[in-house]
């Protein structure tokens, strides 16, 4: 399940909020058991032109609870370490570059 809200804050910024839940899962073929997990994240954002390029700047938090969780596990042993999904706070740039004639 995912639920996202998006709002523009002021002109050329924009706020997202996403909340995602997903239940125990188990991986078909290769792969264990996965517990329930709920994330939240946060992104805002600033979109600006330079020249004929648009460019975003974006501050993203992943899983701001900082509940970790297992994301991925490689058994179904548990003998291997799981992929443990903690908080993540990153910048991100993207551009949009002009058609080419």
């Amino acid at each position: 399940l995912a639920v996202q809200l998006s709002r523009e804050l002021h002109p050329g910024w924009q706020g997202t909020l996403a909340l995602f839940y997903m239940s125990d899962m188990r991986w078909r073929g290769e792969g264990g058991p996965v517990d329930a997990y709920t994330r939240l994240d946060a992104k805002v954002s600033k979109s600006i032109r330079w020249g004929d390029t648009r460019l975003e700047l974006a501050l993203i938090a992943q899983n701001l609870t900082n509940d970790a969780y297992d994301e991925f596990r490689p058994d179904f042993f548990y003998d291997k370490p799981a992929n443990v999904f903690d908080r993540r706070i990153y910048f991100q740039v993207s551009a949009e570059l002009p058609r080419l004639r």
